[in-house]
């Protein structure tokens, strides 16, 4: 420690349990603490997250699961590229109908665009998907379960096939009456 200099004032000694550096410490901590605590109180909704990278695997996204109708015809084409853009074409009618049908049920999802994943197998439509709307409205996922069912989709003899239908959800303008 330095000595003190002529002239100068001397501190005195801090009284308590605790020096000033220990209490600065302690300041900080408390502060991350309080940091953590309020993260924790207003944690992101599900449903609302922020989006999902193009290149980000379809195993970690939040899916929710399209009820498919039963008793649909067999699939007779083979999964070429041309059938299977037909295929998406086919279907994107029906789903622009279902989004704007349940627009004010889809306000969480509002301005977001995400993918239905189609799974195709040996006898065509096995399990469709909507990425990243996990808490989506059931009558909204049976209607994009009939849109989806309604379509010839193609068969995949090589095992399974993903496809990836892109959906989104237009934002539902707010109505504001005029005052007079």
């Amino acid at each position: 420690m330095r000595r003190q200099l002529p002239g100068a004032r001397r501190r005195s000694v801090a009284k308590g349990l605790l020096k000033p550096q220990h209490r600065m410490v302690l300041g900080l901590v408390s502060m991350s603490a309080a940091a953590l605590m309020l993260s924790l109180m207003y944690k992101k909704d599900d449903r609302a997250g922020g989006g999902v990278p193009a290149g980000a695997s379809t195993e970690s996204r939040v899916r929710a699961a399209v009820p498919l109708p039963t008793g649909r015809p067999p699939a007779t084409t083979d999964a070429t590229d041309a059938a299977i853009s037909a295929a998406v074409d086919a279907a994107r009618p029906g789903i622009v109908s279902c989004t704007q049908a349940f627009g004010p049920d889809l306000a969480p999802w509002a301005g977001r665009s995400t993918h239905i994943e189609v799974q195709l197998g040996a006898d065509g439509l096995g399990r469709a998907d909507v990425l990243d709307m996990k808490g989506a409205p059931a009558p909204f996922l049976g209607c994009l379960g009939a849109g989806l069912g309604t379509v010839d989709w193609p068969t995949s003899s090589d095992g399974l096939l993903l496809v990836r239908v892109p959906v989104f959800v237009p934002a539902v303008p707010k109505v504001v009456p005029l005052g007079g």
